[in-house]
């Protein structure tokens, strides 16, 4: 059985995200990327407005998350949009109305937060 590579990061979020996507831009760019059901996906959702708005929604309770999968999309030369798509659950995309609806609820953004702590 082959063993996980375990990766030590610290710093800054951007540091951090720059030190993943140095180290994982390979298995990224040619595996994770190739899923056809991601890169269905991401043709549905790449520039549109929800995805925009869910980029902006979400940075506003997750500022450090952002700004760290920014740094891993730079170092990996990958578009941030994409690693934005491929890091929502997919769910995300099925039903955005019910996502919104949910997202919108004090007490799941207060989960959300908790969670991180």
């Amino acid at each position: 059985m082959d063993k996980l590579e375990t990766l030590e990061v610290s710093g800054t979020p951007e540091d951090i995200g720059f030190t993943i996507g140095q180290a994982d831009a390979d298995s990224i760019q040619k595996q994770v990327l190739q899923l056809s059901e991601f890169r269905e996906t991401e043709r549905t959702w790449q520039d549109s407005s929800y995805l925009k708005m869910l980029d902006a929604d979400a940075r506003s309770v997750f500022p450090e998350y952002f700004l760290e999968l920014e740094g891993m999309a730079r170092d990996a030369q990958v578009e941030y949009e994409t690693l934005l798509i491929f890091h929502c659950p997919m769910t995300q995309f099925r039903n955005p109305r019910n996502i919104l609806r949910k997202a919108a609820q004090p007490s799941f953004i207060l989960q959300q937060k908790v969670l991180l702590q």
